[in-house]
């Protein structure tokens, strides 16, 4: 429901280029049964900064958050018509390169 309300809200305001930047572990528990507006991401750059923890325990090594989500997530973004779709972890000093990459397009 938050990409879908973000992509409402971006839509309404410009036709040109628009960002949406997630901080979220990438795990997705929702009640398939509840309804959600299909997402329009035309014109959108989606950046999505993974929690640096989560990434680090070593019982969950395998597990499917974030950083190891990113082909998934990144196909149903581009898939829902985003422009480009960047992951990176929060401990990396990404707002040094990858946020100003990002926001420059």
């Amino acid at each position: 429901g938050a990409i879908s309300l973000a992509s409402q809200l971006g839509n309404s305001q410009t036709d040109e280029t628009k960002y949406i930047v997630i901080f979220s572990d990438m795990f997705e528990f929702r009640d398939k049964r509840i309804p959600v507006t299909q997402a329009d991401l035309k014109n959108f750059h989606v950046l999505v900064v993974c929690g640096g923890l989560i990434n680090r325990e070593k019982n969950i090594a395998a597990a499917d958050f974030c950083m190891n989500t990113q082909n998934k997530w990144k196909n149903e973004f581009k898939n829902l018509g985003a422009e480009s779709v960047t992951f990176t972890i929060e401990t990396g000093n990404w707002h040094k390169k990858t946020a100003k990459d990002f926001f420059a397009r």
